[in-house]
């Protein structure tokens, strides 16, 4: 039991490390790279008059920001798209596995059971003895003679 919890707790801890550590840290230095280009875009618009007038200018810096906003969505749905691509490629793997053999095959027939129902009040007394090399199972009666039931 203790090497099960210690297995779970380093599956999570794996878990945590690369889904949410990761995650922060390339987000952290793709905001930081897309600050850096508005910064730089905002000052060439500053610095360089009529390049863009306002309204453009503003609808540029603002689609940036966009971008920089939708990059941990879009990180999290990349990661979620490489679950579910390993996910499937499982299935793959498991559809390649060689298919069961039948259930009964045709050379079972001599391992097969014989099956008989008889009331204990008809049996008699059985008994079973060797004779030429196989066994017979016979009925003995106390007042009829013996009958083979069973030669194998």
């Amino acid at each position: 039991l203790d090497s099960f919890t210690l297995a779970v707790r380093k599956m999570v801890s794996a878990d945590f490390l690369g889904r949410i550590i990761c995650i922060r840290w390339l987000c952290n230095r793709l905001f930081i790279l897309g600050g850096c280009f508005v910064t730089g875009l905002t000052l060439l618009l500053v610095w360089i008059p009529g390049m863009l007038d306002v309204g453009s200018a503003s609808l540029v810096v603002n689609t940036m920001f966009q971008i920089i906003i939708s990059i941990e969505s879009n990180i999290a749905t990349g990661s979620m798209a490489q679950y579910q691509i390993i996910a499937m490629n499982r299935l793959y793997e498991y559809t390649s596995l060689p298919e069961e053999r039948e259930e009964e095959l045709p050379a079972d027939s001599k391992y097969a059971n014989v099956v008989a129902k008889v009331a204990r009040t008809d049996l008699g007394w059985l008994h079973a003895k060797e004779e030429d090399g196989s066994w017979v199972v016979v009925l003995s009666g106390p007042t009829g003679p013996e009958v083979e039931l069973l030669r194998q």
